[in-house]
């Protein structure tokens, strides 16, 4: 059945599916800059329950979905809990901890998502008197989830980890 209607209807068929597509959403550079805002504000937060050395100020701009994904080191937290746990172990180790972003480099991927990276600087004072300053990297992958922006997946790492975890773990003395 090769007739000219039954081309005409093959091709008013294809014309449809192909306007049915979804379309891009362009954003106005305002829009743009007040996701990148919503973005930053989630590290800014993150970083400032770091340094207040609580796991749950650490955790709060995250997402508390099953799917949330935090990695340090090259580790993998199975949940945002673990993570919270993690951290106030860690935290309670330490006497101070400061941290100097040295920029936000913000991408906004759409209407519901944009991807932050931070180098940073730190210094840390262990309970035991010790100290250590050093660099990392940390990028956080951010997303409007329901009414609220959250962290949904996030990576922490510095070059020389065994070195700051020399200083809150103490090398046990020799007798």
């Amino acid at each position: 059945m090769n007739t000219p209607s039954s081309r005409l209807i093959i091709i008013v068929l294809v014309c449809l599916a192909w306007n049915c597509q979804p379309q891009p959403v362009s954003l106005t550079d305002t829009q743009k800059a007040a996701i990148a805002d919503s973005a930053k504000a989630l590290v800014q937060d993150a970083f400032a329950g770091a340094q207040k050395l609580s796991g749950a100020a650490f955790v709060h701009p995250y997402s508390s979905d099953p799917d949330v994904r935090y990695v340090e080191n090259g580790v993998a937290f199975s949940s945002i809990d673990t993570v919270k746990a993690l951290g106030e172990s860690v935290y309670g180790l330490l006497e101070s901890l400061t941290n100097r972003v040295d920029s936000f480099d913000v991408i906004v991927l759409g209407p519901e998502a944009a991807v932050v990276t931070v180098p940073f600087h730190f210094s840390i004072k262990s309970k035991a008197g010790k100290e250590f300053s050093g660099q990392g990297v940390y990028s956080a992958v951010t997303q409007r989830r329901g009414a609220q922006w959250r962290i949904v997946q996030s990576h922490e790492s510095w070059p020389n980890p065994a070195e700051v975890m020399a200083v809150l773990v103490p090398p046990k003395s020799k007798k």
